[in-house]
């Protein structure tokens, strides 16, 4: 009975630590989406813009645009490769270090 009771007291301190953690993850994302929509907005006024005043066609905004949001996808997509490619960098000078090390005998 006892070990339940503490087993229940370590599940409060989780739970609420995972709430905090969903919390700051929830904010940090919708945080992104804020900056990401802000930023379509500003390039389809400034394309609206270029396209009143006889700057451009409104293909080549609605072009420039997706060309734009489809990069950067693409780099979102390319950053857990770019990460695991510095691991495995940091790894790789651990594991020459031993193959290189000189024995004593």
């Amino acid at each position: 009975f006892q070990e339940a009771e503490r087993y229940e007291k370590e599940l409060e301190s989780a739970r609420r630590f995972g709430v905090r953690k969903g919390f700051v993850s929830g904010f940090g994302f919708s945080m992104v989406y804020f900056m990401m929509f802000c930023v379509y907005g500003l390039a389809f006024y400034t394309g609206t813009l270029f396209v009143w005043n006889g700057e451009l066609l409104p293909g080549e905004m609605v072009t420039a645009f997706f060309t734009v949001v489809f990069a950067c996808f693409a780099l979102g997509h390319a950053s857990p490769s770019i990460q695991a490619n510095a691991e495995a960098r940091g790894a790789a000078v651990a594991i020459y270090n031993i193959i290189d090390h000189v024995p004593v005998i």
